[in-house]
């Protein structure tokens, strides 16, 4: 007896390509088809007489699947070509014919009638690789590199007789020389970055581009910066992505041999966005298939999964090495993960798995260096208060900053405080001038920064370093503030006075120079320079990019206003210990560097905004993300050191050493082995009610299953494998903190004080905090989500049944943003115009240098025209590796990262710092070329006067 199965397609319209009628005659009349083009598969949902909910479908990951996977083979057809036929067309003259209404497909649910059936297309296998003999001949970096054409150009490899020419054609080419392997991964890297093209026109764009190549300069791989390749498993379809930027860790650095094996791989949804296991009926077998029970198939061979950092495991991504079937029969994964160090301490498997995925946090490499260990400052009340903080000599520390170039606004700059990777050691080191009084190594670390043993790694890893950072109130804090007691209107004028800034700079240059404030990248930098010179608005008046940025920048300000709030009078700074004793316990010590100069005119109107730095005094609020319980928020006070002990220390937060329960653990169970804490000292924030923090001995007892062990058997590394899998279905991270937000708001929509400090929020708030934790204790929470309407604010359907408009001080916030971008679109819309062009700018200037010469104007442009290439070949480069659209978000930051970390398989955080650096170094490298070009043409140019060539050679102002 078989059950019958419905089928439903849902697709997006955002995700309709194109539509294509396609014309063909049959028995003499003309009839025409209609398919839907898509950037993605479309979501395909089934039901079953026993289960009435529509549940989504994976695709199957092999041939021999149980009998519900069965049911979707037919998915593997949109792994093949993203195209859906939805309407077959018959004239009249046809009408013996059936005419097809929207497309149906009906299923047998006999399972021997859908192994005779065929899935996928011809030639080509499950996996979307072709079954041909020539293509299996060619390297192995070119027939990745075709099929990382076959994930941006569906169809490319569906064709056999088209599949048979592409390899005859690249097979002639490297018979002639074999050097021309290079060759040929330059030209499809090259194409690859720079066009999309349909399947028929790939070899024409192949010889075109192999006519016209030129050998590259090829960076290759350094301790800290490596090409790493990538795959994204989605639920129909394995992408393919060639060699991209990541930075160096233990595992690449300690394994050369294997850095061409090594490939990061993510889940996800068919869009890139995230992937939602409790949406899917057979996502399970999909993930376990890929991740322990086989590998992702590739050629002859297979990726496995080596481990994961705890922010790639967040985002459903990991490591995973290249296993050849013929020539590995060592077990490869299990000697690299063997010889990164000893875990067997670690019983539980989440945690083993944690202390492997240490070794694969993006470090920077520094010397060999010798360290102490010391035992850990424990309280009287048993609360440890240097958990994950030791201390770090200045000279080592000089040398650090010596050897990373780490700079503050252009100058040499020595950091309080450095996050590190060393020798199983992890943690933060804070500047003792006095290390020298205790020991006679640069280090010396606390015992719980030891987190396993490894003797082989002595180099000291630097993950970050402490500096000041800009703050905002988040809902978060915001909620809790208000369920606390603070006045409505005092959040509400926080607002109006950022309101009040966008609309009085919408048309002045100062108002660019506020929205790249909080940007640390070069372009941000060099803008907010110009902006000092005092032609600079002539030339920014006229230059589209600039006026683009300044639009999208004031837009993605109201947007960001709507549930963030920027506050002057506040810092984000990393958390550190006064191993002086001399803070009391509710004290805090906060010297904070000065602002650019560039930046402090923006707070001329501002008092107590330390733009020229200085001790930070009187009463501060101090909390760390994520805050959802009440006592989250702490008020603490800011003091001066007189002794002076502590007046080396800058742009942290220096916490005491003689409380009683340790003030970050009070903080949603903060530590200070890199955690950042907010702080603010704006007095309209200081009037609400402290509360009692959750720590151990109030908490509600969630039930918690038990966490899975290992045994002194047990295999290092199975541990990432089987955990990666549980974890991927019971990570509910983002739907607590979603719930927890909807019953706050629900509380005071019906004139309840309570908000958070509600009974059902507290108990979010711990199964919050234990879901948190979950990646390392592997003990799942028990829990049913209370159902409750949203908020208007929390969904873009406004007017669905299960919405309703908040009168919380959240709710009013975010009217009051949108009324004033209603209020002002066409005010904020007309600032932006341009009047001219880049070009025209440049005429002017040309012809005010060479009034004479338009020979040496056209040969400049000829030569810009070469570079502008090569930078948009670059620029593209970049745009597709973090999947951004448009040039200017990638140039200033207008970027989702939240957004963009599932894409990326990268926390949000590791790419706010990434891809700044990124656009550094390509910018800085374009910017060179320019500067280049220009000496270069002027030394040439003998017509030239003195006082031109000097007008010419002064650094000029670019991107």
């Amino acid at each position: 007896m078989f059950t019958e199965h419905c089928f439903r397609i849902d697709i997006d319209k955002s995700s309709i390509l194109r539509v294509v009628i396609d014309e063909f005659v049959e028995d003499t009349c003309a009839c025409y088809n209609i398919f839907l083009e898509l950037k993605h598969p479309p979501q395909v949902r089934r039901k079953t007489e026993m289960d009435q909910k529509w549940q989504r479908l994976v695709a199957p990951t092999s041939e021999k699947e149980d009998i519900q996977q069965i049911s979707s083979l037919w998915m593997c057809n949109f792994a093949a070509c993203n195209s859906l036929l939805i309407k077959r067309c018959i004239p009249q003259c046809m009408q013996q014919y059936p005419t097809y209404e929207p497309y149906l497909v009906e299923f047998n649910t006999n399972v021997h009638d859908h192994v005779s059936l065929q899935y996928t297309v011809e030639g080509v296998g499950m996996n979307g690789i072709p079954n041909n003999r020539n293509f299996d001949a060619l390297p192995f970096g070119i027939r990745y590199l075709l099929l990382c054409f076959n994930t941006q150009i569906c169809g490319l490899l569906n064709c056999q007789q088209r599949v048979d020419y592409i390899c005859h054609s690249i097979s002639e080419l490297i018979q002639i020389c074999s050097n021309n392997i290079v060759m040929v991964e330059e030209v499809l890297r090259g194409i690859l970055a720079s066009e999309i093209i349909y399947p028929d026109d790939f070899m024409d764009k192949f010889h075109a581009w192999r006519d016209e190549h030129k050998p590259k300069e090829t960076t290759g791989n350094s301790k800290n910066g490596y090409q790493i390749r990538k795959l994204v498993i989605t639920p129909t379809r394995i992408l393919f992505f060639d060699k991209s930027h990541e930075g160096g860790n233990y595992l690449l650095r300690h394994n050369p041999a294997y850095v061409e094996s090594f490939s990061r791989v993510s889940f996800c949804d068919e869009d890139r966005h995230s992937l939602f296991p409790q949406q899917f009926a057979n996502l399970a077998h999909r993930v376990t298939y890929f991740v322990d029970s086989y590998g992702i198939p590739l050629f002859n061979g297979r990726y496995e999964m080596l481990a994961y950092s705890s922010s790639q495991l967040r985002a459903f991504s990991y490591w995973s090495i290249y296993v050849d079937n013929e020539t590995d029969k060592k077990g490869l994964p299990k000697t690299i993960i063997d010889k990164l160090g000893n875990f067997s301490d670690e019983e539980c498997v989440a945690k083993r798995a944690a202390r492997i995925g240490l070794c694969l946090t993006q470090t920077y490499e520094g010397e060999e260096v010798l360290f102490d260990k010391t035992t850990d400052i424990i309280s009287s009340a048993n609360s440890n208060l240097s958990d994950g903080i030791g201390r770090v000599s200045e000279t080592y520390a000089k040398e650090l900053a010596r050897k990373h170039n780490i700079q503050l606004h252009g100058q040499s700059y020595i950091p309080s405080a450095f996050q590190f990777r060393l020798a199983g050691y992890k943690g933060v080191v804070v500047v003792d001038p006095n290390l020298h009084k205790q020991t006679s190594k640069e280090l010396l670390l606390s015992k719980s920064q030891c987190k396993f043993s490894n003797s082989d790694n002595k180099s000291f890893g630097l993950v970050s370093y402490s500096r000041r950072r800009p703050a905002d109130l988040n809902r978060q804090i915001i909620a809790v503030l208000d369920s606390n007691g603070l006045p409505e209107q005092n959040i509400l004028h926080l607002v109006q006075e950022n309101l009040d800034e966008i609309q009085n700079y919408a048309k002045q240059y100062h108002g660019l120079r506020k929205t790249l404030s909080k940007e640390q990248h070069a372009i941000a930098q060099n803008i907010k320079l110009s902006l000092q010179n005092e032609h600079a608005s002539v030339i920014l008046q006229h230059d589209p990019l600039i006026t683009l940025a300044q639009r999208l920048g004031f837009e993605k300000s109201l947007s960001h206003l709507k549930s963030h709030i920027p506050l002057k009078r506040s810092a984000l700074l990393m958390g550190v210990l006064d191993f002086e004793g001399v803070l009391e316990e509710d004290e805090v010590f906060i010297q904070l560097s000065p602002h650019h100069e560039c930046e402090q005119p923006l707070y001329a109107n501002h008092a107590n905004c330390y733009e020229k730095g200085g001790v930070v005094e009187g009463q501060v609020i101090v909390t760390r993300s994520p805050a959802l319980h009440p006592g989250d928020v702490r008020k603490l006070k800011a003091v001066n050191d007189g002794t002076g002990k502590l007046s080396h220390l800058k742009d942290v937060i220096v916490f005491s050493s003689k409380s009683l329960i340790s003030q970050p653990s009070k903080m949603g169970g903060g530590d200070l082995d890199g955690d950042e804490f907010f702080v603010s000292w704006e007095p309209l924030l200081m009037d609400f009610q402290e509360c009692e923090p959750l720590l151990d001995h109030n908490r509600l007892n969630a039930q918690l299953e038990s966490a899975q062990m290992c045994d002194e058997n047990y295999q290092n590394y199975l541990a990432p494998r089987q955990f990666f899998c549980e974890y991927i279905h019971n990570e509910h991270i983002g739907a607590i903190a979603n719930a927890h937000l909807k019953l706050y708001d629900w509380s005071k929509h019906n004139g309840s004080h309570e908000g958070v400090r509600d009974k059902q929020c507290l108990q979010l708030a711990e199964i919050h905090s234990h879901q948190v934790d979950y990646a390392k204790s592997g003990k799942k929470i028990k829990y049913n989500f209370p159902n409750c309407n949203t908020p208007h604010y929390m969904t873009k359907d406004r007017h669905s049944d299960n919405t309703y408009h908040s009168k919380s001080v959240l709710g009013q916030l975010f009217d009051m943003v949108e009324n004033f971008r209603s209020n002002n679109f066409l005010y904020l819309s007309h600032s932006s115009t341009t009047n001219s062009n880049t070009f025209n700018v440049l005429d002017l200037e040309m012809l005010k240098l060479f009034p004479n010469s338009l020979t040496f104007k056209d040969k400049l442009y000829s030569e810009i025209d070469n570079l502008y290439e090569d930078y948009v070949r670059g620029l593209k480069s970049l745009m597709k590796r973090y999947h951004i659209e448009a040039e200017h978000q990638l140039l200033f930051s207008l970027v989702n990262l939240k957004e963009k970390q599932v894409q990326c398989g990268k926390s949000w955080y590791k790419l706010s710092k990434e891809i700044p650096e990124e656009v550094r170094t390509f910018t800085n490298t374009s910017r060179q070329s320019c500067v280049d070009l220009i000496q270069q043409l002027v030394s040439n140019h003998t017509q030239i006067s003195s006082g031109e060539k000097i007008c010419l050679e002064r650094p000029f102002i670019g991107w």
